[in-house]
């Protein structure tokens, strides 16, 4: 567990909080006065973080997209799933041609894929939208 900040001689209340992150995380008033910025402008950089905290919204994830999906089976071959299906609407021998497939299958939606190599600073076995 993380220490408070204290000083010698004063409590851990001589801080006072500027607001919470959405992880729980503390943004604390600096105690002396600023040496290199005024305190409105460092209260304004505090206001200005912490709404676009509030505002930033986290990705959907690509797994759980209702679009359809080209993932590889054991034998080799490239099954595309529909959403809310559990089997297979077309095997076909590649990627691009299971792709082109979930396009035809459905026209409106861009499907996605599982990767099915390690490429720089991606993992093999997540999804991606060619």
């Amino acid at each position: 567990m993380a220490k408070t900040p204290r000083a010698e001689g004063l409590r851990a209340s001589a801080y006072k909080s500027a607001g919470q992150t959405r992880d729980g995380v503390r943004v604390v008033k600096p105690k002396t006065k600023p040496q290199n910025f005024t305190s409105s402008e460092i209260k304004r950089a505090v206001e200005i973080a912490l709404r676009e905290l509030q505002q930033s919204k986290p990705k959907p994830s690509l797994a759980k997209a209702k679009v359809p999906k080209v993932e590889q089976r054991p034998d080799g071959m490239f099954a595309v799933t529909m959403p809310g299906k559990s089997k297979a609407s077309a095997k076909k021998a590649t990627q691009k041609e299971a792709l082109d497939r979930a396009k035809e299958l459905d026209p409106g939606s861009r499907p996605i894929a599982k990767r099915v190599r390690k490429s720089t600073g991606k993992r093999k076995g997540t999804w991606r939208q060619p």
